[in-house]
């Protein structure tokens, strides 16, 4: 059921902003994370997009860095489910315990991550990783038609501007 809920609310928006928000909740619900960002790569930094919790939104932070960096670099998700026992492990947030990295991979290249924090063990399971893992594409595919047409609306713009 929720799966074909974020379909419906994935589709009817073409906004960013909304995509990001769709995507937040729906991963919240699923995972009951307590703080949560999505980065979206620009240039050669991840500018944090949205925010749930204690991440402080429009922060940057390098795409090499720690697990984030790693799960961009190979386009595949990864569960922490004790952030302590993984030495590449970046504490950006005091008191985590778990964490879920799932990068946004649109056509073999990466345009983002949807990260989830717990300070809670039993928050993040392999059950709600493998759901989410279910749901990246679709939340990936509406966020990159997001961008798309923002981009299309600003060259659109600028067109405009060429010819008044």
């Amino acid at each position: 059921t929720l799966m074909r809920r974020v379909d419906i609310e994935l589709l009817r928006t073409l906004d960013l902003q909304g995509a990001l928000s769709v995507a937040m909740d729906a991963a919240l619900r699923v995972t009951n994370a307590s703080d949560a960002f999505i980065g979206l790569i620009e240039g050669d930094k991840l500018r944090i997009a949205y925010v749930s919790g204690s991440y402080e939104r429009d922060s940057l932070l390098p795409l090499d860095d720690g697990v984030i960096g790693r799960a961009l670099r190979s386009g595949r998700s990864e569960l922490l489910p004790d952030v302590t026992a993984e030495p590449a492990y970046v504490a950006y947030l005091p008191g985590t315990h778990a964490q879920m990295v799932l990068p946004l991979v649109y056509r073999d290249r990466a345009v983002g991550v949807l990260v989830l924090d717990s300070r809670r063990s039993d928050r993040l399971t392999a059950d709600t990783f493998e759901f989410m893992k279910l749901i990246i594409d679709r939340i990936t595919v509406s966020v990159e038609n997001a961008l798309l047409y923002q981009l299309s609306q600003e060259r659109l713009a600028q067109v405009t501007e060429l010819y008044e």
